[in-house]
């Protein structure tokens, strides 16, 4: 991985910043079938892991901490940006954290994860 040195803000110490490479865990295939069941485990899941805070009940990005914090949440109804995502980079955004989001590997098991972005896709097939 290239790495890009910047003046990292009032310092003059170059910060380091990994360059733009493959989307993180895009090819990673999603082990759960899709069904009733799965969707079901995933919305508890989603719900006991916080996600509400930011992402909203529905998944509509409206969680009462996105507003707070004048985060960038989306909404995962809409079809267009669900699918703007592959499972794999869903797993590893919420395994890893991603910006002000933290990372949810540490207090789920991998099977829990794929449960809920069963859930997430579940959102925008309304």
């Amino acid at each position: 991985m290239a790495l890009i040195l910047l003046c990292g803000g009032c310092s003059s110490k170059p910060v380091p910043v990994a360059a733009p490479g493959p989307k993180t865990g895009a090819d990673r295939k999603n082990p759960t079938e899709l069904s009733a069941s799965s969707i079901q485990q995933g919305k508890v899941l989603y719900h006991t892991a916080d996600c509400i805070l930011c992402h909203g009940k529905e998944g509509d990005g409206k969680g009462f901490e996105a507003k707070d914090t004048h985060m960038n949440v989306h909404d995962w109804r809409n079809a267009e940006y669900n699918k703007s995502f592959t499972d794999g980079q869903l797993y590893d955004v919420m395994a890893k954290g991603k910006d002000r989001m933290p990372a949810y590997g540490v207090l789920n098991t991998p099977d829990k994860i794929w449960l809920m972005v069963d859930y997430i896709r579940s959102l925008s097939m309304n």
